[in-house]
């Protein structure tokens, strides 16, 4: 597995709490509007043909005076079939449901202050290439690290 990039999907600002829009089946649809796309490489070194499996797993900021989050929360898989030597891009949506928590206080989603960790890998043990960004901080603070 390659490194992972992380692409903002618009240059604006992001709030804590999402646009307020009327109430359709499924909640808030601003809820669901694409705010980040993590991508990585997922590649067969072997001589076998066989499948991969890329997961996506995310580790929130947590709040101040909320209950814990997850150390590490699946946010998305893909499983791919290969060659041997051949490799394929894997691209995973972020939307602000996904990088949210569920405040008690305000009844809403809320995207808390703080760093996301991103880890990709084959399981939640096999962790291949990990990144950071944070949303309320702006997109300059991205880290790509392997």
């Amino acid at each position: 597995m390659g490194d992972v990039t992380i692409t903002p999907s618009s240059s604006g600002t992001i709030t804590a709490l999402p646009d307020a829009e009327p109430i359709s089946p499924g909640g808030n649809p601003a809820l669901f509007e694409t705010l980040y796309t993590i991508s990585t490489t997922v590649q067969n070194t072997g001589s076998v043909a066989g499948a991969a499996v890329a997961q996506l797993y995310l580790g929130l900021p947590q709040a101040e005076g909320a209950d814990p989050t997850p150390i590490k929360t699946l946010r998305g898989f893909s499983k791919h079939m290969l060659q041997p030597g051949e490799s394929c891009s894997v691209s995973f949506e972020l939307n602000r449901r996904d990088i949210s928590y569920w405040d008690i206080v305000s009844q809403q989603w809320t995207i808390a202050p703080g760093t996301v960790q991103v880890m990709a890998g084959f399981s939640s043990r096999d962790i291949q290439a990990t990144g950071s960004f944070s949303p309320l901080g702006g997109n300059a603070n991205m880290r790509i690290m392997r």
